[in-house]
């Protein structure tokens, strides 16, 4: 029987791996011992104890809810990951874009004004920069390219670079880049909290089982005779007391 959660302290943080196993193990455990107590052989002995029917109907509640939320929560991690999936692509976009406009910086500045290519970082490797950074380099450039606040004009013009080209294109870019984040952030933090209102509702599935187990515990104690069987139908060891 795993050991109870609710007298076990501050824990260390566990991996979602563990995590997810413990809570199929709890779900595991109380579908042997919901189906034990439905038997109707076993009626009369639980009766004899008088075990509470509450219990019983709370356990089965829990282990429906708990799996229609665990359903949930991995089509959550599945858009995560799919958000993740469009990040990549939005960063791409980014990255395409600039290289566009780098061309025609060059064009532009290669001949006599090296200094100005410093701007639109040519020669510079903005694909291995981090998020932040790529967006600050991003918006840099989209800087050189329309009129500063109050200015008519801004401070480079392209051939080839229009407005309603690749300067929307890279202003864009950025944009759908940068909400990439949030969006993927967001999913993040409800997969957290989903994942926390099923470790809430395993700790009640656990106490409900754990009342059908100790009914069933008193019901048929081991050194009874020929209570094996009925006793590994409520998940309890057949040759000892139940220790939980």
């Amino acid at each position: 029987i795993p050991p109870n959660p609710e007298n076990s302290g501050d824990a260390p943080k566990r991996k979602r791996g563990e995590l997810n196993k413990e809570i199929l193990a709890a779900l595991t455990l109380a579908d042997t011992v919901i189906a034990g107590a439905q038997d109707p052989a076993h009626a009369d002995g639980l009766a004899r104890v008088k075990l509470k029917a509450a219990y019983l109907t709370t356990a089965i509640a829990l282990t429906a809810e708990i799996r229609t939320d665990l359903g949930k929560l991995k089509t959550d991690r599945t858009c995560t990951a799919e958000m993740t999936g469009e990040e990549k692509a939005a960063r791409a976009a980014v990255l395409a874009i600039i290289g566009a406009i780098q061309t025609a910086a060059k064009r532009a500045f290669l001949d006599d004004n090296h200094a100005r290519l410093e701007g639109y970082y040519v020669g510079k490797n903005v694909g291995s920069l981090s998020k932040e950074l790529l967006l600050t380099d991003a918006g840099n450039i989209l800087a050189r390219l329309v009129p500063a606040e109050g200015a008519t004009d801004p401070e480079d013009v392209l051939d080839g670079v229009e407005p309603d080209g690749n300067i929307k294109t890279l202003t864009d870019a950025i944009k759908a880049y940068r909400d990439s984040d949030q969006a993927q952030g967001k999913k993040k933090q409800d997969a957290g909290k989903e994942l926390e209102l099923i470790n809430a509702k395993v700790v009640k599935l656990n106490r409900a089982r754990r009342q059908i187990q100790l009914a069933a515990n008193q019901a048929w104690p081991w050194t009874a005779a020929e209570v094996q069987t009925i006793r590994k139908a409520f998940g309890l060891p057949p040759d000892k007391a139940m220790t939980e």
